[in-house]
């Protein structure tokens, strides 16, 4: 029993370690700005190949900076889950900027949306974003997801008490993500440098 929960934390520790170098916060990060960018430029329809661009992307940077200084981490089953689930996440952050993007560009739609949702679309952005970033922080058991959580509610409430433009608040939490990742990056790598052996 002992020896199955040994292995339980060694997993979660490797997985925790193996996201440890800030690239995930950075494609997050990097995804709200994109989406930000199109609705702005009202060409909502090329934001959707931003998950397809960023995925091999991802992979490829994680080979040459992360797999070199901590090695190849294979995980099992509940490790593999957890990658899903972040992903999945990840998705729906995706499918629903992509879906208010596509709402937003089009005046009868927006008009909609803003009846259903009054003067409160603040707030129930405020709730989606923080329930899913603190879904992530808890399926993934990276911590810095909390501070994440806590600045996307926290930053959509005073966006909803001053009035600030959604798509404000979109682009700067996207900001703080692509910031502290590479903050948490540039940590990453001067902890782990790589060895003469591994060169």
């Amino acid at each position: 029993m002992t020896e199955e929960i040994d292995l339980k934390s060694i997993e979660r520790k490797a997985y925790t370690s193996y996201h440890q170098d800030g690239l995930i916060d950075i494609m997050i990060g990097i995804t709200l700005i994109w989406f930000t960018f199109f609705m702005l430029s009202e060409l909502f329809w090329l934001g959707g190949i931003i998950i397809p661009t960023l995925i091999p992307v991802y992979i490829g940077v994680k080979q040459k900076l992360t797999i070199p200084r901590i090695g190849y981490v294979k995980f099992g089953m509940k490790g593999k889950g957890r990658m899903y689930v972040v992903l999945g996440i990840i998705m729906v952050f995706t499918f629903l900027g992509l879906l208010f993007a596509i709402m937003f560009a089009e005046p009868s739609a927006r008009a909609w949306i803003e009846l259903i949702l009054g003067n409160y679309y603040n707030l129930i952005i405020a709730g989606i974003a923080g329930g899913l970033t603190l879904m992530m922080a808890m399926s993934s058991g990276i911590t810095r997801f909390y501070l994440y959580a806590a600045l996307s509610i926290g930053l959509f409430i005073i966006a909803q008490i001053f009035n600030i433009d959604l798509l404000f608040s979109f682009s700067f939490i996207g900001v703080c993500f692509i910031v502290l990742g590479i903050i948490t990056l540039i940590r990453f790598l001067r902890e782990n440098p790589i060895s003469v052996e591994g060169v």
